[in-house]
Parts: C-alpha cells; sequence; structure tokens
C-alpha cells in the first residue's frame, strides 16, 4: 500500500504541474475547463493517495498524504 500511495500522490502532483503549464489556448472558456478539468484529476489521485496512505504501515505513510495534499493546497492559494 506504500507504493500505491507514493505512485498516487507522484500521479496527483503531475496532473497538477501538467494542469498549470501544458498548452495555452485561444479561448478563455476552453482554458477554464480544462484547468478544471486538470483539478479536477489532480484531487482524485491526491484522496486516492491520502486514503491508501492511511491504510498503508510505517512511518513513511503521513509523508507521502502531506505530500499529496500539496496540489489542493496550491489550488486553494491560487483561489
Amino acid at each position: 500500500m506504500s507504493w500505491v500511495s507514493v505512485s498516487l500522490a507522484t500521479a496527483a502532483l503531475g496532473a497538477w504541474t501538467g494542469t498549470l503549464i501544458g498548452p495555452r489556448y485561444q479561448t478563455i472558456e476552453e482554458s477554464i475547463r480544462l484547468l478544471r478539468h486538470g483539478t479536477n484529476t489532480s484531487l482524485t489521485f491526491c484522496i486516492g493517495a491520502v486514503v491508501t496512505a492511511l491504510l498503508a504501515k510505517g512511518r513513511v505513510r503521513k509523508w507521502t498524504a502531506v505530500s499529496a495534499l500539496m496540489g489542493p493546497f496550491y489550488y486553494y492559494l491560487l483561489m
């Protein structure tokens, strides 16, 4: 479970970073739609990482959960 939670945390941060530095589009509506989709994807991976970190054993699980929460933390800072 530790490896699964670390993988999901990495996917959450990757989805968030890809959303921010991904391709730019002509219309603002399309950019907002893609930002919303990337944010929802990142939050889904984050929730999965936190849940699997709670099911894992060891000391690393709390740091995995904290690292997975970085994406939503930055999202709410930008709002």
